[in-house]
């Protein structure tokens, strides 16, 4: 299976914006493509590009998505989204807000069929640093419907290597790993019926695909 290098979803202690699963997916599809490229390109300011047909193609063959539209109203979604992080310089700490995506786009009448993106140059060392990242399983994640699950299956990779492959997390530090809006899911309760469950049956339909089978307490 193809598996991407991709950032631990606590580089990001809150993220604000709709986030959804689509956008989620792009995101994390755009950040494997161009990864390799991030130095190069997003750190000094330079576009990366990817053809609507190249997305519409990745997408229609893992998750049945064919709507162009949706993607551009994704990104667009994405360029309006913020996120907050912690950084370590010279063994000081800082914290940090910044946007997460930076997308160009032609008005819809006068689309060539490029998308042009870019991860802020400020955000490139945070999500580059050693041991910040799992190795996700590109076909499983796009299958994937919820949000929650997206974030959920990020988040598992993390540990699915270790000698002890455990995740542990306070409830607050559970929402805030899976990115739950502020004044959204408050009790317990409502965490666990609306977005931890469904989120587990997902990741649990597939253990072949996505190589991994999770029990909880």
């Amino acid at each position: 299976p193809v598996t991407a290098p991709l950032p631990l979803p606590v580089v990001f202690s809150q993220i604000r914006g709709a986030f959804t699963a689509l956008d989620r997916k792009l995101w994390l599809l755009l950040l494997h493509l161009e990864w390799d490229n991030l130095m190069s390109k997003s750190k000094v300011g330079e576009w990366h590009e990817i053809t609507e047909s190249e997305l519409i193609r990745i997408f229609s063959k893992y998750s049945g998505a064919k709507d162009i539209e949706n993607i551009w109203n994704s990104i667009r979604r994405l360029t309006r989204t913020h996120v907050e992080y912690q950084f370590i310089e010279e063994d000081e700490r800082w914290e940090a807000s910044s946007t997460l995506f930076i997308g160009a786009y032609k008005p819809k009448q006068k689309r060539d069929g490029i998308i042009r993106f870019m991860f802020p140059p400020n955000l490139v060392p945070v999500i580059l640093e050693p041991g910040r990242f799992a190795r996700l399983r590109v076909g499983f994640l796009l299958k994937l419907d919820s949000k929650y699950a997206v974030t959920l299956y990020q988040m598992l990779e993390t540990v699915a290597n270790m000698r002890e492959p455990t995740l542990e997390a306070t409830v607050e530090e559970l929402r805030a790993w899976l990115k739950i809006p502020d004044g959204k899911l408050t009790e317990w309760g409502n965490i666990w019926k609306f977005a931890l469950q469904p989120a587990l049956s997902e990741v649990n339909k597939n253990p072949d695909l996505s190589g991994m089978c999770v029990t909880h307490e």
